[in-house]
């Protein structure tokens, strides 16, 4: 078909996002085109035109089989591309009159399986470009398709330049898809998404990944799934958006839902890699791993928990901002809350809306009366009552009264009478374990 270029609406061409919306099968030649076979011409007006050509289907039908790019020649067309196009057409008898005024540039091949699904399209010729032309690479691409005529696995084999007969290569670049049916409201079976990988190779071997799952193609208050990265040294690194994952893990005070009452996403990052990808077929793996939960609380602060490998309860909590440790929990091998570090007055109380119960400001001497206080330490008892031990305050001459970053601050350490008991703020962190930027919960520092 010369002179004409069927709209192949975007397939193909592109790497497929979405499984469910990449079609097997290539659209058909219409029939009013058909009709006209080699008889068109390719335009003197324009510089490009194209030259397509067509297969049987086995389905009294006629699919895109190639490509070609062909252009006007010129004063400035070199002779070498004519002697190349006259002698890769010369035996294509349609094309002679063409031969005279163009020259052919690249071609494009379409490959198809045994049941009509594209299964590989590549660059089949390309042509030395002008100075002044910008060349993209136009990769091989392979398709695998289900019984179901849904897209499994495509490739863009940007190392190997092969399609694949098993797994892809790890260097390549691929997507795979997985399904399941379900019933609909109106009680008609239809296909949902399970699974999208995304697979991002590189020459040296090394991958990363990103992967939706789902556990349902149905839409359900039960279903369970996120959105996971994965590297190739690390495997599982984190787990974003997710929802009714995690479900084991206990987190003490309120439930933290958005304003309409749903469910805040779920944030997981895994700290002690590797941690395989199988956990994202069960989710109850995870819990075999070193983890640290995030969870916004109110806006610039999140609730950072950290729980071992085969435990459900942390043995810290951080309420963070600015990556600077707001609020630092502490609790026993039995779950039990034994200390409390706050910064501030950020959060108040849960009756006012906050995440915490102790009075915030405590019993403090009269010797600290228009002092900033900074620090409190509180203790807890066994019946959970709490009582503030230890304070940090602003020494400088009414403090209270200014509004000063904490970089400012003459900090001053010690009892809630204002005697002086630690001369540095180290000393005073490591009395009680505190960790001002809650270091341990990212012992990797790029993950932070």
């Amino acid at each position: 078909m010369i002179g004409y270029e069927q709209d192949l609406g975007g397939r193909f061409a592109s790497q497929p996002a979405n499984g469910l919306d990449t079609p097997a099968f290539a659209p058909l030649l219409p029939q009013d085109i058909q009709a006209k076979d080699a008889q068109g011409i390719l335009p003197n007006d324009q510089d490009k035109g194209v030259v397509s050509y067509y297969e049987p289907d086995g389905k009294d039908g006629w699919r895109i089989c190639r490509k070609e790019d062909w252009f006007r020649r010129n004063e400035g067309t070199r002779p070498a591309s004519i002697a190349r196009t006259e002698k890769n057409q010369s035996r294509n008898t349609s094309l002679a009159p063409v031969l005279r005024s163009h020259v052919m540039g690249a071609a494009r091949v379409y490959l198809y399986d045994s049941k009509g699904r594209i299964q590989e399209t590549f660059a089949a010729a390309v042509y030395e470009p002008e100075k002044s032309e910008r060349v993209t690479t136009d990769e091989r691409q392979c398709f695998r398709f289900n019984d179901q005529n849904l897209l499994q696995l495509y490739v863009s084999a940007t190392a190997t330049n092969a399609c694949p007969s098993g797994d892809p290569d790890p260097r390549d670049t691929w997507r795979r898809f997985r399904y399941g049916a379900f019933k609909n409201d109106r009680g008609h079976t239809e296909n949902g998404s399970l699974w999208i990988q995304w697979h991002q190779g590189n020459e040296d071997g090394r991958w990363s990944e990103s992967i939706v799952f789902r556990n349902s193609p149905k839409p359900s208050p039960e279903r369970h799934g996120g959105n996971a990265s994965v590297d190739s040294n690390k495997g599982v690194t984190q787990i974003l958006g997710g929802f009714n994952i995690g479900l084991r893990d206990r987190s003490d005070g309120p439930a933290l839902k958005y304003t309409d009452g749903s469910s805040k996403p779920i944030e997981y990052y895994f700290t002690k890699p590797p941690v395989p990808v199988s956990i994202l077929d069960d989710v109850d793996q995870m819990y075999r791993h070193d983890r640290r939960r995030e969870t916004q609380v109110l806006s610039g602060i999140k609730l950072i928990e950290l729980y071992p490998a085969g435990a459900h309860q942390p043995l810290d909590r951080f309420y963070m901002a600015a990556g600077r440790t707001l609020r630092q929990e502490q609790y026993d091998d039995s779950g039990k809350l034994k200390r409390v570090i706050n910064l501030g007055f950020v959060g108040l109380n849960k009756k006012d809306g906050g995440f915490y119960d102790e009075d915030l400001r405590g019993k403090v001497g009269l010797k600290l009366k228009g002092s900033k206080l900074l620090y409190r330490v509180w203790e807890y008892d066994a019946a959970g009552k709490a009582s503030l031990i230890a304070i940090g305050w602003d020494a400088k001459f009414g403090s209270a009264a200014r509004e000063e970053p904490l970089e400012l601050a003459q900090l001053a350490f010690g009892s809630p009478d204002g005697t002086v008991g630690w001369k540095r703020e180290d000393e005073f962190f490591k009395a009680f374990d505190f960790d001002p930027i809650a270091s341990r919960a990212y012992p990797d520092p790029v993950a932070k």
